[in-house]
């Protein structure tokens, strides 16, 4: 699905390739019925996948206008406003509102800290048997834990690095 999709061209990072996608999906093993968060939503790429996956909500954020309409019209193009909300605002501001979210996606700029800044906001948006993704730069370093969650995977891909956060048991 993704490979159909406009990409942000702006973007300073490669969009993701579907074996890249099928890897990070293949992880979650099964998606349906889950409330997906794409923050950094770029141009959709990942939101829009977890709901050609079976995913019943996806929540983009955006904070870039332009991107913000490429992901408007890739969520038409793909047919899933049905399943979709897309919210123009930077993450931090968007976290401090209440949601309620099964999978996260985190897929800033590299190297600004903003994985940091969301990490300890987002985990109280977070359903008990959630996981959260963060794509980062591969030498960027991130916590083990965030609150009562901790790092459960990270693997390296070439210059990026996916990190998954799940709740300790």
């Amino acid at each position: 699905m993704a490979a159909n999709i406009q990409a942000y061209l702006e973007n300073l990072q490669q969009p993701w390739g579907q074996i890249y996608y099928d890897i990070l999906f293949e992880q979650l093993k099964d998606i349906k019925g889950k409330r997906v968060l794409d923050l950094f939503a770029g141009c959709g790429q990942l939101g829009i996948e977890a709901l050609s996956r079976g995913a019943s909500h996806c929540t983009f954020v955006e904070s870039n206008r332009q991107a913000y309409n490429t992901v408007e019209s890739n969520i038409k193009l793909c047919k899933m406003e049905h399943s979709s909300q897309l919210v123009f605002s930077d993450a931090v501001s968007f976290l401090s509102r209440k949601n309620q979210f099964d999978i996260a996606f985190l897929d800033p700029p590299y190297n600004k800290g903003l994985i940091l800044d969301c990490l300890s906001k987002l985990v109280g948006s977070m359903s008990n048997d959630g996981v959260i993704i963060c794509e980062s730069d591969n030498r960027e370093e991130l916590p083990q834990t965030v609150g009562d969650w901790s790092v459960s995977k990270q693997k390296k891909y070439g210059k990026s690095k996916l990190t998954y956060y799940r709740k300790d048991i």
